[in-house]
């Protein structure tokens, strides 16, 4: 977990600027490099992928933030997009996603004139994450991993938290990865609650707004959106479900893999 680690990172933001050259994804007027809003503050909202996809997956969310007034940070997980679709999951991602989050509020802080957001960016952030980026973004926010659920990797190394349990990644999860920075959890259509037991979420006090949806086939209400539910403890929690949304309903997944239904 020491070696040098690089992420792709996209960022949406306001803009006054009306024409320009289009990403290759995108839903409303959205130019490469324009100009920021001038004068400006604007709070901060990051959004982490699922697994094995990639940064733009959920544009129409982060440019809707954008269009109200947020800087959006997305960032690609190395080693966990779309190129690793055929690998297995590694204890070290469970680790390295939320390191991830931590790793661009970093860069975000320390951006530099020229750089036309360098400074400009508040202390107000915002984490969302869809699916494997929900979970993240619980780790990311403080979920704890019970010891019950670490041990059970000394019976089996079939799961993907299990799969190299070695002292070190122990202790990197019983040591945790609560960013203090993040004000405000979205965590939507979350899985992995088995990885954080029915307690893993409960010491967060930050607000939530969890997102889950019926039909999801992948991080189901049973096994994954009401667990969650039922344990987050935040005086300030809210939860939204879709009676006919899916897994893939929130982000743009099926338009570029449409075997995956």
């Amino acid at each position: 977990l020491n070696e040098a680690r690089t992420l792709r990172v996209v960022v949406w933001y306001p803009t006054l600027e009306t024409d320009g050259v289009e990403p290759l994804f995108k839903t409303g007027r959205v130019y490469m490099d324009a100009t920021p809003v001038p004068d400006t503050k604007f709070p901060l909202a990051v959004f982490s992928h699922g697994t094995t996809v990639f940064a733009d997956v959920g544009h129409p969310l982060t440019e809707h933030y954008a269009s109200h007034g947020f800087v959006v940070v997305a960032p690609d997980h190395t080693d966990d997009t779309a190129a690793n679709r055929d690998d297995l999951r590694q204890t070290e991602m469970y680790i390295k996603r939320p390191l991830d989050i931590s790793a661009v509020l970093d860069w975000v802080y320390g951006l530099q004139s020229p750089d036309p957001l360098a400074g400009n960016i508040t202390d107000d952030v915002v984490l969302t994450g869809h699916s494997f980026g929900g979970f993240t973004a619980f780790a990311a926010a403080g979920a704890g991993f019970p010891a019950a659920v670490l041990d059970a990797c000394a019976q089996t190394t079939e799961s993907g938290l299990c799969s190299n349990m070695t002292d070190e990644n122990r202790a990197a999860f019983e040591n945790g990865f609560r960013d203090d920075r993040i004000d405000v959890l979205i965590p939507i259509a979350p899985g992995n609650a088995y990885d954080l037991g029915p307690e893993g979420v409960s010491s967060i006090q930050i607000p939530i707004l969890h997102m889950s949806a019926t039909g999801d086939k992948r991080a189901s209400n049973e096994v994954n959106g009401d667990p969650y539910w039922n344990s987050i403890n935040s005086p300030d929690a809210i939860r939204v479900n879709f009676d006919t949304g899916g897994h893939h309903s929130f982000v743009i997944t099926c338009e570029v893999f449409p075997a995956l239904g």
